[in-house]
């Protein structure tokens, strides 16, 4: 299957280097066939900003090796017949991919229409892809960073109950609502 997927679907297969899994599709024989849906190199590159980067670093290489075993069906040789008749499969990330059919008749893969099909390996058969399948499992594929102000709560004067609306917060604060039921001095409970 390595071989089959140089140069055109050069991209996807730097994929499956990066994440070792290449090296099992390369040792897989017959008694081991796989199905690989391989995304054009279009449509990795017409991924969303930033995305490929992310999943190409240290921080996001859990999400990548999910995204290549998304693409990937062990121990079978799909047959397009079988894609048509089949609703779905589980592929080796342990997630499904839906198949349907247009209405203009293209095998669809989760909505993503297939290419190429039954392209003949040794070990296996590829599929070519028109997009990208992203499992469910790493979405958000980007982490999500806010820029989000430092938030301290500080000790102020305190203030007879029935003054607390009265009372002034300190500059650059805001008044909080924790606490505003009932206050105890001493021994006596003012409301």
């Amino acid at each position: 299957i390595m071989t089959m997927l140089q140069p055109r679907y050069g991209k996807f297969r730097s994929l499956l280097e990066k994440t070792n899994v290449g090296q099992a599709l390369e040792k897989g024989g017959i008694d081991e066939p796989y199905t690989i849906f391989v995304p054009s190199n279009e449509a990795l590159s017409n991924m969303t900003a930033g995305v490929l980067d992310y999943l190409l670093s240290p921080e996001g290489s859990r999400k990548l090796l999910e995204l290549v075993r998304y693409h990937i069906v062990a121990f079978t040789q799909l047959e397009v017949a079988t894609l048509v008749s089949t609703l779905h499969i589980r592929s080796m990330a342990n997630q499904i991919i839906t198949f349907n059919i247009s209405s203009k008749g293209q095998i669809l893969a989760n909505n993503v229409a297939v290419d190429e099909t039954e392209v003949a390996a040794k070990n296996g058969r590829i599929y070519t892809l028109t997009g990208v399948l992203i499992p469910p499992s790493i979405l958000p594929i980007l982490p999500h960073r806010c820029n989000e102000t430092k938030r301290e709560m500080k000790l102020g004067t305190c203030v007879r109950c029935f003054m607390k609306n009265w009372s002034k917060c300190p500059t650059n604060s805001e008044p909080t609502a924790i606490f505003t039921n009932k206050c105890f001095y001493g021994s006596r409970a003012w409301n």
